[in-house]
């Protein structure tokens, strides 16, 4: 089961903006992540 957190649960979680968040999806920077519109980061 895939664990899936929003934009802005990232951001909180490892003390990062949420547009830094964006940034790193856009250029696959996190691994295992599965853009779901908007961009989604994998726990």
């Amino acid at each position: 089961m895939f664990g899936y957190m929003s934009v802005k649960e990232a951001a909180e979680k490892w003390g990062l903006s949420e547009r830094r968040i964006q940034v790193l999806c856009a250029t696959n920077r996190i691994p295992d992540v599965m853009r779901v519109k908007p961009c989604m980061a994998d726990s």
